[in-house]
């Protein structure tokens, strides 16, 4: 599969998910002797919990033998409810509970290629156009508060670029990366960008915490590709508070890691520094 093949997937599920949450009608209230019939099946039948899917050796970043960041994954915001299993009495089970992600190495910044300007990139006007057409429908979706329909599309090539995207006209190396940041336009656009992304996920970027009233249709929507390439970006230009907000964000939504894009393993976000 391509990589856009796997994007199209994602969408797919995404809108699949919300379909079924649409039209599954409300099933009839049980009499009490099938209620207790059925309480009794379902204590003895534990819940399940997905498990990520198993990562071929060959694409997992090697381990590192430095220790996990000194600030611990943060447990005072929503996070993702298979990775912080609850006992009965809604307090953490400290048998089960979860455990850091064995710190990995991250790709080399630029790992790419050895030369320093991608020729293969469009001009900066033309990333501007693309920018700012892709902002102002962010902001037609933010203001009458759609936030869900924020994650529609395909545009993070474009407005969180990195390095080695399947898009290779907006792929940035290292001279890319200051032209880009030079322009004072294109710098305030990309920050708007990722903060109108991270709300839309329910997380101020700039206070680094979870947006405490959410509005309808905010919250995370387990699209880890998306995150993994906004922090990579970040990274890439050196925007080292934000790239930290949203690792904090990472954190949040898998204590215990498992970040991945189909069978390739994402923890290295959470190990850029």
């Amino acid at each position: 599969s391509t990589w856009g093949d796997l994007e199209n997937s994602e969408m797919a599920k995404q809108k699949h998910k919300k379909k079924v949450r649409k039209t599954e009608p409300t099933p009839p209230s049980p009499s009490p002797s099938s209620s207790a019939s059925s309480s009794a099946s379902s204590s003895s039948s534990p819940a399940f919990v997905p498990t990520p899917a198993a990562i071929p050796d060959s694409v997992v970043p090697p381990a590192s033998p430095s220790s996990p960041p000194s600030a611990s994954p943060p447990h005072d915001v929503d996070s993702d409810s298979h990775s912080s299993p609850q006992s009965s009495n809604g307090s953490h089970n400290n048998d089960d509970e979860p455990t850091q992600p064995t710190p990995r190495s991250p790709r080399p910044k630029f790992f790419i290629s050895e030369d320093t300007r991608n020729t293969h990139r469009v001009s900066l006007d033309h990333m501007l156009r693309v920018q700012e057409a892709q902002l102002e429908k962010f902001k037609a979706n933010a203001k009458p508060g759609k936030w869900n329909k924020i994650h529609d599309g395909h545009y993070d090539w474009f407005m969180f670029p990195i390095e080695d995207g399947n898009q290779l006209q907006y792929n940035v190396y290292s001279e890319d990366v200051e032209e880009l940041k030079s322009n004072s336009k294109w710098l305030s656009n990309y920050h708007e960008s990722i903060r109108l992304v991270s709300r839309a996920w329910g997380w101020d970027i700039d206070k680094a915490e979870a947006i405490n009233r959410k509005e309808k249709g905010m919250g995370w929507t387990f699209w880890d590709v998306r995150l993994a390439k906004m922090i990579r970006s970040l990274w890439l230009f050196d925007e080292i508070d934000r790239m930290k907000s949203l690792q904090k964000f990472a954190w949040t939504v898998r204590p215990s890691g498992g970040f991945h894009y189909g069978h390739i393993n994402l923890d290295e976000i959470l190990w850029m520094e």
